[in-house]
């Protein structure tokens, strides 16, 4: 039709078609650099296994021809990539995230020294070349692979539920809880975040049990609200009738234990009572969860006959002992809970 007339008079002049505004910028950008291209093809690092598919996609539908690395660049990739990783053009070079700038500094310097490489793409947080699993787009691209994985009816995962804060604050509550909550809306099989921080280079025990319970929580998402006659308690709504008291009843009160999530870590408090219990945050009083649990015996934990075969085929592999860490006391002093006259906050005109 009119589309590919418009396509064959553009190809006929040389005209570079684009479709939206980011494009146009980024075409730009590549006709105003003052190199020219060489001959060859195109070489690209990414740290996402998504993304490269996404670029090999985006590459092909552009006609583009990505550069057929030589051995020499292959053998060198290979070399300093982590285990699991593909020595291949696009590469994704992104691991456990173990010494992850010289891994990537290595690989590009590999990849752009190629024979047949023209040019070059660094596809990561283009601020500063960050890692970034933080950032909504992954929660946004892996809610894109659930999906697809739900059609082809495949299990499919991802590391969601990261987060780039070095510390457990609100910038890792909400990362952490953002991504993985799309991911389990669009299909999601597991997610990868329990206890890691500042981009999966930290771990934080208190931020392990804090990732529990966002992870129960999610699955209370997952799970939904059942609706049927019982849970509706159409006879419930007729005999308590307008204005009446629903919560002394006792179907009300199982229906409150049964549908809502209880957390244990998440404060529910009024704020006196709050304040009674030293005005703890909820790392303090996880930290508090994850202490208690690692001073009791660990049933799950691998017997030793079992552990050493495990480590006989992989070397490095860092000590898991489900141990308390030396010095590491109580942040909240156990206490009786005590119940005070409630304190009426509201303003008197």
């Amino acid at each position: 039709g009119d589309d590919a007339a418009y396509d064959a008079i553009f190809e006929r002049h040389g005209v570079i078609r684009v479709y939206d505004l980011p494009e146009m910028i980024a075409t730009l950008q590549m006709a105003t650099q003052p190199r020219p291209f060489g001959a060859g093809g195109l070489v690209a690092i990414t740290d996402s296994g998504g993304e490269r598919e996404h670029l090999v996609d985006q590459a092909s539908d552009a006609g583009l021809r990505f550069a057929e690395i030589s051995p020499t660049t292959t053998a060198a990739l290979a070399d300093r990539l982590e285990y699991g990783l593909d020595p291949v053009n696009p590469l994704d070079a992104w691991g456990t995230g173990h010494d992850y700038v010289s891994i990537f500094l290595d690989c590009w310097r590999a990849l752009m020294s190629d024979p047949d490489c023209a040019a070059g793409a660094w596809i990561a947080d283009m601020r500063d070349g960050a890692y970034a699993p933080g950032a909504i787009e992954v929660g946004m691209m892996n809610s894109a692979v659930c999906r697809m994985a739900r059609f082809y009816n495949v299990p499919s995962g991802g590391y969601l539920g990261l987060t780039n804060s070095k510390i457990s604050d609100a910038q890792a509550g909400l990362e952490k809880g953002m991504s993985p909550l799309m991911g389990a809306l669009s299909g999601v099989s597991f997610v990868v975040m329990g206890g890691l921080l500042d981009a999966l280079m930290s771990f934080d025990f208190g931020q392990a049990v804090i990732d529990d319970e966002i992870a129960q929580m999610i699955k209370h998402v997952r799970k939904g609200m059942g609706f049927s006659r019982e849970s509706v308690s159409l006879d419930e709504i007729k005999s308590i009738g307008p204005a009446g008291m629903f919560a002394a009843t006792p179907e009300t009160f199982d229906r409150m234990h049964s549908t809502c999530f209880m957390p244990d870590l998440a404060d529910r408090k009024l704020r006196e009572q709050w304040e009674e219990n030293k005005s703890s945050s909820i790392h303090a009083r996880a930290m508090d969860k994850a202490l208690s649990i690692l001073a009791q015996p660990n049933a799950a934990a691998l017997d030793d006959a079992v552990d050493a075969r495990i480590r006989a085929e992989f070397d490095n592999l860092v000590q898991g002992n489900s141990t308390c860490p030396e010095g590491w006391t109580p942040a909240l002093a156990s206490q009786a809970p005590t119940r005070k006259r409630r304190v009426n906050r509201r303003r008197v005109a």
